[in-house]
């Protein structure tokens, strides 16, 4: 990829990473940017990433040595003016030991988990107004956020509007709620 390509690709997986953070696992995080890019585009991310933080010794041993082996743009991997991750504003927003688990996750290379989420909504009164299902945790974690700034929700549950949209992943028996109250 070019360095272009890999910023932008580096903007969704931060994106992917606020969207996923509630759910406190890295293997649905890293599965998720997966579905979304490919191991390919991911590896070479996090490969750009971890050589621009040289320096940081929380990406460390064997994750360490197999990103500094995949080949990156040679202009990611410097700070100087006009590298791409540099101006996406970004370079700081998962903490380095995140992304090492992150790394750890992706190179167990196991297959992405391809499950269904189900985002239940409620109106202002608490009554369930609508399901939907989606492909990603991401995706359900947006329409959550729409549907709250659509009726006029505080960003989290709050006395005035106590049923904030639920997240509801489809395991082999049954849905568990992944997110919310």
């Amino acid at each position: 990829m070019t360095g272009r390509e890999t910023a932008e690709v580096w903007k969704d997986i931060c994106h992917v990473y606020d969207k996923t953070r509630p759910a406190n696992s890295p293997a649905v995080t890293m599965s998720d940017i997966i579905l979304r890019h490919s191991r390919e585009k991911a590896l070479e991310t996090f490969a750009a990433v971890t050589k621009f933080k040289k320096y940081d010794g929380r990406i460390y041993g064997s994750n360490r040595e197999r990103m500094e082996a995949i080949a990156t743009a040679p202009e990611l991997t410097e700070y100087t003016h006009g590298n791409p991750l540099i101006d996406t504003g970004l370079m700081d927003h998962i903490h380095t030991a995140h992304i090492n688990n992150l790394i750890t996750e992706l190179l167990k290379n196991r297959e992405p988990v391809q499950t269904e989420y189900k985002v239940r909504f409620y109106d202002k009164n608490g009554d369930l107004d609508h399901e939907e299902t989606v492909d990603s945790l991401t995706d359900a974690a947006d329409k959550r956020t729409a549907w709250g700034e659509q009726i006029g929700l505080s960003p989290e549950p709050s006395i005035d509007f106590p049923k904030y949209p639920t997240i509801w992943a489809k395991w082999k028996d049954g849905y568990e709620r992944v997110m919310g109250y």
